[in-house]
């Protein structure tokens, strides 16, 4: 076989970042989740969140522990940073809490840049967050005759207590059918002026 030279590129990375925050004390903001009105939320079956069920968005649940929104905005720094992008700051906040059994329908963050799910609190194993390829919907004829990095339509990130998800706000995602119940603090961001 002749040797031949190869040069290969992974072009157009989507990063998504996971920060281990366990060791911070979240009793404050299990405190404040508890003062804060709940709805029943379309993108959230057989659950609740704190995102109005009018759309007229206006819950900064962060703003409620300024010692977790500070900790979560230095990741969020380190994350723009590692992809050059313009300082953004934690915006708008709000809780789900999803029961055994339901499901976080497939969605985006429209008018965020960057945006992240907080895990304060788990109590027993939930079903992954799991991530749609952006470039799935542009591969009309491949056939993959085993699974790869390249032939995945979704890509999963297994929760756990202090984990802290950071991706890009039009990344598709959603939750399967729930194996445990889960409460998640997600957020948005909003360039800094």
């Amino acid at each position: 076989m002749m040797h031949l030279t190869k040069e290969e590129s992974n072009i157009f990375a989507t990063p998504i970042s996971q920060y281990n925050l366990s060791t911070i004390p979240v009793e404050n903001l299990l405190s404040a989740i508890e003062t804060f009105r709940e709805y029943d939320y379309g993108l959230v079956d057989n659950g609740i969140s704190s995102y109005p069920a009018d759309g007229k968005f206006t819950t900064f649940l962060l703003n409620e522990v300024p010692e977790i929104k500070e900790v979560i905005q230095q990741c969020v720094n380190d994350y723009t940073d590692k992809l050059g992008l313009n300082s953004v700051r934690v915006g708008t906040s709000w809780f789900n809490k999803t029961s055994k059994g339901g499901k976080l329908e497939l969605h985006r963050h429209d008018g965020s840049i960057v945006s992240g799910g907080f895990y304060p609190s788990l109590k027993g194993e939930v079903s992954p967050l799991l991530f749609k390829s952006p470039i799935q919907p542009y591969k009309m004829l491949e056939w993959f005759k085993e699974g790869t990095e390249y032939s995945n339509i979704f890509h999963a990130v297994q929760p756990y207590q202090g984990l802290l998800v950071l991706f890009p706000s039009w990344l598709e995602h959603k939750t399967d059918k729930e194996i445990g119940n889960r409460l998640t603090v997600s957020f948005n961001t909003e360039y800094v002026n």
